[in-house]
């Protein structure tokens, strides 16, 4: 288990959420679709986010963690559609959950 610090509350977060949820995505952005990109190593790059963030209460958990590119990301962070897009990702992961 990993450990962080916001705003002084320890978190913790479990690595094979994050492997579980990459090896769902199968590479594609599951927001967007879009491919991530070929890394060096040969992997693929995308990132995980916490739909409901951990600092508001939210589970540390793959039905709420999405794999997306980096643009995706800053999307939901900062975008002016960033309330829409998250409701988008709640949808998905939801819809895996019911597989």
């Amino acid at each position: 288990v990993d450990s962080y610090v916001y705003g002084g509350v320890k978190r913790l977060r479990d690595p094979s959420v994050r492997r579980r949820v990459l090896a769902r995505s199968g590479g594609i952005c599951e927001l967007t679709k879009v491919a991530g990109f070929k890394m060096a190593n040969g992997g693929v790059y995308l990132e995980t986010h916490h739909i409901i963030p951990l600092s508001e209460g939210g589970p540390d958990t793959v039905d709420n963690v999405i794999a997306i590119t980096a643009d995706a990301h800053r999307q939901l962070h900062y975008g002016v559609q960033r309330d829409e897009l998250k409701a988008r990702c709640l949808e998905i992961v939801a819809n895996w959950s019911s597989r």
